[in-house]
């Protein structure tokens, strides 16, 4: 199995869902969530929330599924996050991973955890995933510039792009953060799209 590291932003908005159960002793609640995730992660998320607060202040837990669909280093797909969350009079503990064999497209048989760090008031993640490694067919079927540098291609095959049809799908702004990306790379890439009759994806 590859292993990769997601990094990037997201946004969320969540909406009660009906009428709280406030029978004393926990609050019941179910709200939907809707995401917008950008950066190396770049999709959508939805999926609903079971929440229970209780009358002691700062204890409370949630549990939740989330389906995504978007790119993740450039492939294609979607996948199922399942979402484990506690508060102890404050402190708090978070699980959120994905579902096994949830994976679809080109993010088939992904597993990983996912972190969350909203320290400054901003949604930031980190995705500690796993993915099966690239057939060799694909490998050899690459049709990437030659010239390319050794920075430059492992850059590219750590976010699992060994094709032009995969750079396309990927915005020449996430392709600079990739390191080991320069501006040689990105012209001989530019290139390459172009004399195929592709280009990136926030070009199109």
């Amino acid at each position: 199995m590859q292993q990769y590291s997601a990094t990037g932003t997201f946004d969320v908005v969540m909406k009660p869902q009906g009428e709280p159960d406030t029978t004393p002793g926990a609050k019941l609640g179910r709200m939907s969530l809707d995401k917008q995730f950008h950066g190396d992660l770049s999709g959508a998320g939805k999926g609903e929330m079971l929440t229970a607060f209780t009358e002691t202040e700062g204890s409370a837990g949630y549990v939740a599924i989330e389906r995504v669909v978007g790119t993740l280093h450039g492939r294609s797909g979607g996948f199922v996050f399942q979402h484990t969350g506690t508060m102890d009079r404050g402190a708090q503990q978070l699980s959120i991973s994905v579902v096994p064999d949830s994976g679809s497209g080109e993010l088939t048989g992904l597993s990983g955890v996912f972190q969350i760090d909203n320290a400054d008031g901003n949604h930031r993640y980190t995705f500690e995933y796993s993915l099966p490694a690239i057939a060799e067919e694909d490998v050899k079927a690459s049709d990437l510039p030659t010239g390319l540098s050794a920075p430059a291609q492992r850059a590219l095959a750590g976010a699992g792009i060994h094709r032009l049809d995969q750079l396309a799908r990927i915005s020449e702004a996430e392709l600079k953060n990739l390191h080991g990306i320069g501006p040689k790379a990105l012209g001989q890439l530019g290139q390459a799209l172009t004399g195929q009759g592709l280009s990136f994806s926030a070009d199109k």
